[in-house]
């Protein structure tokens, strides 16, 4: 039997630093915690080698479709997001393509430049070969239907 993990989530340590610290740059206790979180939790989040592979195997895990953790380019202004979430879906086609096999994908979009999401969600499903977007419930603190 073929078993599918949904919503596994990865991380770059070096990338997950930039949302974290426009986190910790808004001054409130909450945000630096989390920021402090990101921190730390990214570097487990980023072991998708022999490790992981063997946790999958222990849990009967065929194939884990994997999608950023936690706040990244939906907190970003909009000339910060576009590039951080190009640069997040090429290492997740990177991590992906080195075990397809085992690995599929989520890709993160630049929500704080629409126009920029959706040309975003084009090159990963027809150029990186993701197979959706994850979209986080808040757009720069804002639920999705705010009427802006």
């Amino acid at each position: 039997m073929r078993t599918v993990a949904l919503e596994e989530h990865f991380s770059v340590p070096a990338l997950a630093m930039i949302p974290a610290e426009h986190l910790l740059g808004r001054g409130n206790p909450a945000f630096a915690q989390g920021a402090e979180i990101m921190k730390d939790g990214s570097k487990y989040l980023s072991e998708l080698g022999a490790s992981r592979i063997a946790d999958m195997d222990s849990a009967g895990i065929t194939v884990q479709v994997l999608s950023w953790s936690g706040p990244g380019a939906d907190i970003l202004p909009p000339d910060e997001s576009v590039p951080w979430a190009r640069e997040v879906n090429d290492h997740l086609a990177g991590f992906i393509g080195e075990r397809p096999d085992r690995y599929a994908g989520f890709e993160h979009l630049p929500m704080t430049a629409l126009q920029a999401a959706a040309d975003e969600l084009e090159r990963c499903v027809r150029a990186l070969g993701l197979k959706g977007a994850m979209v986080n419930g808040t757009t720069d603190g804002k639920f999705l239907d705010d009427p802006l």
